[in-house]
């Protein structure tokens, strides 16, 4: 083998903030995705461009990039927030993109080829006590990989489920959702359907429309909600409807600890929980 093939084969994580992980573009964030295991549009570049756009934290946000020569394999956006952890206050690395619009089925952003392990030891000259990588889709598979790669080094791993989530299959439109129901489910929400139209003025946006998108006008949207809801009757992002038939499945979370709790951690702790 040529010396050219073995660099070319030469596997290295580089540390940098979140914006020059964008910069990179969306066209290598995209190729990453296409041939992950498990997608979702938060993993996207467009979701973090959208979200460092609007959100004062993301100067402080950091990535891991993981290449094999030249091209990107993995990417791991990463904030760190206080947390408490067993009642302890402590430094915690989360996604990047945080709890913000409900994010799931996340997954750590890298190909089936990528050698997971690789990301360990830049991951370990940060600071930290416990990493959470929550609400992640059903097995994934990645995070997973580092999981097994952290206990490798002497990180405790526990995988515990949470508990059983819906998953709903999309139907094309509302009116179809409308024909699965019942009839007195159905004119029940014919009613508050045409309530809300004669309060209100209802607009139905596809920010995705015509494969250009306009997800940072999307967002925008999205962030302003919490400002705008009533005091007295909050309004909690936690479940995201789609119509169709419901499956439950039991989510698991991925939990590592490696030292003792008493006052404190004294070592390093992994926290992978699955939840939507």
């Amino acid at each position: 083998m040529s010396a050219a093939a073995v660099a070319a084969r030469v596997e290295t994580t580089a540390r940098m903030p979140l914006g020059n992980a964008l910069q990179l573009g969306p066209a290598v964030w995209e190729d990453v995705q296409a041939q992950a295991e498990a997608r979702s549009p938060f993993m996207s570049w467009a979701w973090h461009r959208a979200w460092a756009d609007a959100d004062p934290d993301a100067a402080a946000s950091t990535a891991l990039v993981l290449r094999s020569g030249t091209e990107v394999q993995a990417i791991l956006p990463l904030l760190s927030r206080q947390l408490r952890f067993h009642r302890v206050p402590v430094r915690a690395l989360t996604w990047a993109i945080g709890d913000l619009g409900c994010p799931d089925q996340l997954d750590v952003l890298a190909t089936p080829s990528a050698d997971v392990d690789a990301l360990v030891p830049e991951l370990e000259t940060l600071e930290w006590d416990v990493l959470v990588l929550s609400n992640l889709a059903p097995g994934a598979p990645v995070a997973a990989r580092l999981a097994h790669a952290l206990a490798a080094r002497g990180h405790a791993t526990q995988c515990q489920p949470l508990w059983l989530c819906p998953s709903l299959d999309l139907l094309s439109d509302w009116e179809q959702y409308l024909a699965s129901l019942t009839r007195s489910r159905r004119q029940s929400l014919r009613y508050m359907e045409k309530t809300l139209r004669r309060h209100h003025a209802v607009t139905i946006t596809d920010y995705g429309e015509g494969g250009v998108g306009r997800v940072e006008e999307g967002w925008q949207r999205l962030v302003t909600l919490p400002a705008r809801r009533s005091p007295a009757s909050p309004v909690h992002c936690r479940a995201r409807a789609t119509w169709g038939a419901v499956a439950h499945h039991t989510r698991p979370r991925w939990r590592a600890r490696r030292g003792v709790v008493r006052l404190h951690l004294r070592r390093h702790a992994l926290l992978l929980p699955e939840r939507s």
